[in-house]
């Protein structure tokens, strides 16, 4: 849909105040609505052209695509069913219905509509973004990281999709496929301490250690209270064979963030084993700030245990 500037609503205004109902002109002003983003107005507009013109499956296409932006879920879906009906096939009304089937928890459904919209146009970015969502909810990984590839080979997506698929590829086994987007984040990786710690998760679980351990350490730069820094390295150091500088980064931790469970753990039993620590903490929130030893931490809960 073409849009127009100020001079050009003003003529098209014009025309309508001798004829409301000109369909020409109603196109022009529904047209001009969308594009400044007033849906809920675009959408009456459309509505009323529905009316002067029932067999134009662009007419319903537009007004179904512009209630579900302003919205209005139960016109939009009685829209753009009566536009397929009437043979409309556009990405547009394609795109829009199978957003309106993940609204309806119709995972399904809308990944039946994202693979039509790709049979129309494999560039469709939009379209790849939304199969990724249908089959995350489907548990279906494959291809929910086949539609995540497409989507970022065709141009920048948000951070996040791109680690939502470096996680796929590590939880499936798959780190070589991982590497490669970990690499390419390098260069757009935030400057927020919590999501640095998470890569270097990610590096560590991808078998660099050394890249990890960079990482944490400039997540703690920039956030000595970044709670997921300090356990993630010290529980690397520990597993290093560093006793005594996971034990000085815990007390460090201690000091700005004195109720953390997970970094009071550490400190209690510098030679627990990370991965039940983590656990343990996690699942029964367990305090132990004031135990003295480690045999003290093993007692409460019998949480830890001791290499």
């Amino acid at each position: 849909m073409a849009t127009s500037g100020t001079d050009d609503e003003a003529v098209t205004q014009a025309v309508l105040a001798l004829n409301p109902i000109d369909p020409e002109a109603l196109h022009r002003i529904a047209a001009i609505r969308t594009a400044q983003k007033r849906y809920k107005q675009a959408a009456q507009m459309w509505k009323g052209l529905a009316e002067i013109e029932p067999q134009n499956p662009d007419v319903w296409t537009f007004w179904g695509s512009a209630s579900y932006a302003a919205g209005d879920f139960d016109s939009s879906e009685k829209a753009l069913a009566r536009a397929a009906t009437l043979g409309a096939t556009s990405s547009e009304l394609i795109d829009t219905r199978a957003r309106l089937r993940i609204r309806q928890s119709d995972y399904a459904g809308g990944l039946h509509f994202a693979d039509d919209a790709l049979k129309r146009n494999r560039a469709d970015q939009d379209a790849w973004l939304l199969r990724a969502d249908c089959a995350q909810n489907l548990d279906q990984w494959s291809i929910q990281a086949e539609s995540l590839e497409h989507a970022i080979s065709l141009g920048p997506v948000p951070f996040a999709k791109r680690t939502e698929l470096i996680t796929l590829y590590l939880k499936h086994g798959a780190a070589d496929q991982a590497l490669r987007h970990l690499n390419a984040a390098l260069s757009d990786l935030p400057h927020d301490a919590p999501v640095l710690a998470h890569y270097a998760e990610f590096w560590e679980q991808a078998g660099d250690p050394k890249r990890a351990e960079g990482l944490w350490n400039t997540a703690l730069a920039l956030d000595p209270k970044c709670e997921p820094a300090v356990v993630g390295l010290s529980s690397h150091l520990i597993r290093e064979g560093r006793a005594a500088d996971a034990l000085q980064l815990t007390e460090q931790g201690l000091e700005s963030v004195p109720g953390s469970t997970r970094t009071s753990l550490l400190k209690a039993g510098p030679r627990i084993a990370p991965p039940l620590l983590c656990s343990a903490a996690d699942a029964f929130k367990v305090e132990v700030p004031r135990c003295r030893t480690p045999e003290s931490a093993c007692s409460t809960g019998r949480l830890v245990r001791l290499r």
